[in-house]
C-alpha cells in the first residue's frame, strides 16, 4: 500500500477493502434499524407503564390521608418508576423538548383519564432520566422518577454498542478474507515473477478428488503436486 494512500495497490488488498466495506455497511445499516425499533419499542412500553403506574397511585393517594401518603410512597413505587408524594409540581419541560411530548401522547393514549390531568414531564438535570407529576383533586401532586431514557443516552448507548459489534465484525471479516484469499495471493505472486521470466514452482492445493456420487468409490486420491 502506497504511503498517504487508503487504496491499496495490490489485488488481494482492494478485494479485501471492498468486501469488508460491503459488510460493514449493511451490518450497520442494518444494526442501526433494529437498535432504532428496539428503543422506540422500549420508550413505548415504559411510557405505557408509566401511565397504568400513575394511575393507581392517583387512586391510592386520594384515598388516604396526608399523614399516611409518604408511608405509600414505597408500596406504589416499583424497579422502574419511584413514586413520591409532594406539594409542588415538577417543572414542564413538555413545550420545549418533543420527546417528551411523546411520552406524554402514548401516556395519554394508554390512559384516557389522563387525558384531563396536568401532567408535568421533564429531564433530570443530566438529561439521563425522565421526571414529572400529576396533580391530586387537593392540589398536592404525585411525583415520580423514571429509569426511561432521554434520547441522548440512548444514543450514546447504542453509539458504543453498534461500535463495538463493529469492531469485532470488521476483525473477524478481514481474518477470514485474509484466510480465503492467500491462494489466489500466492498465485498473483507467482504470475508476477513468472512475468519476469524467474522460474516458479507451485505446488496444486485443494480438496481431494473422487469419483461423483452417488458412484461407487473406493479411492479418494489427493491433488498431486504440479
Amino acid at each position: 500500500m502506497t504511503r498517504g494512500h487508503i487504496w491499496p495497490d495490490g489485488l488481494i488488498g482492494r478485494v479485501m477493502l471492498v468486501l469488508l466495506g460491503a459488510i460493514l455497511l449493511e451490518f450497520l445499516g442494518s444494526a442501526l434499524l433494529y437498535q432504532y425499533f428496539d428503543t422506540s419499542k422500549s420508550r413505548e412500553e415504559s411510557a405505557r407503564n408509566l401511565a397504568e403506574q400513575l394511575v393507581v397511585a392517583d387512586q391510592v393517594l386520594s384515598g388516604a390521608s396526608p399523614a399516611r401518603r409518604h408511608a405509600l410512597e414505597s408500596q406504589l413505587s416499583s424497579d422502574h418508576v419511584r413514586i413520591v408524594w409532594r406539594t409542588v409540581p415538577t417543572a414542564d419541560q413538555t413545550s420545549r423538548k418533543e420527546s417528551l411530548r411523546e411520552v406524554r401522547d402514548i401516556m395519554i393514549d394508554w390512559e384516557g383519564n389522563l387525558a384531563r390531568r396536568d401532567i408535568h414531564l421533564a429531564y433530570d438535570h443530566n438529561e439521563q432520566r425522565i421526571v414529572g407529576s400529576i396533580a391530586l383533586a387537593d392540589g398536592s401532586h404525585v411525583q415520580f422518577v423514571t429509569d426511561m431514557r432521554s434520547h441522548l443516552e440512548s444514543f450514546y448507548l447504542s453509539a458504543f454498542s453498534i461500535g463495538t459489534l463493529l469492531i469485532g465484525v470488521f476483525l473477524a471479516a478481514a481474518l477470514v478474507i485474509r484466510a480465503l484469499g492467500s491462494p489466489l495471493r500466492n498465485l498473483a505472486t507467482a504470475a508476477d515473477a513468472a512475468g519476469h521470466g524467474e522460474p516458479v514452482l507451485l505446488t496444486e492445493r485443494g480438496p481431494p478428488t473422487c469419483a461423483p456420487w452417488p458412484a461407487p468409490s473406493t479411492r479418494c486420491n489427493s491433488a498431486s503436486p504440479a
